[in-house]
């Protein structure tokens, strides 16, 4: 069974170093309370060692109305939810268009010790019942201003 009957994800440039990121998507049902959310995100530096910088799983209904045991994930996740209709507890409902616009990356994100220049990737996936049923994927390259 498909889960999203709609999903759209956008990556705009605003300036050189300045980014939006947004999404929109319609699941089928009702997300289940067992969902979870499992974030990756590496790095790399002039084409060498492939860092990891953040590998993280937690059930997206308390990750909603709770602290996430990291500070970055709690930082993004205020973020997310300040621009979005997503609401802060469960239900995550089905035939409702869900909304996330304009998530500007700054370098707040990054400790003061992240290079200026490196290439990332990384992942957002979505399990339910322990499956995965969407990943979204993530690349590009930081260049300093």
């Amino acid at each position: 069974m498909d889960r999203f009957v709609f999903l759209e994800c956008s990556f705009k440039q605003l300036a050189e170093g300045k980014y939006t990121v947004g999404t929109l998507g319609k699941l089928a049902s009702d997300l289940d309370r067992d969902a979870e959310l499992n974030p990756k995100f590496f790095y790399s530096i002039k084409g060498g060692k492939w860092v990891k910088y953040l590998d993280l799983k937690f059930n997206i209904c308390d990750g909603l109305h709770a602290l996430l045991s990291l500070p970055l994930a709690n930082t993004i996740k205020n973020d997310v939810l300040e621009v979005s209709n997503i609401p802060n507890k469960c239900p995550i409902k089905g035939n409702f268009m869900y909304n996330i616009s304009n998530v500007l990356i700054t370098n707040k994100y990054f400790p003061s010790y992240t290079p200026r220049e490196m290439d990332f990737n990384g992942s957002l996936t979505y399990l339910e019942h322990q499956k995965e049923f969407a990943i979204l994927w993530f690349e590009g390259r930081t260049i300093p201003l």
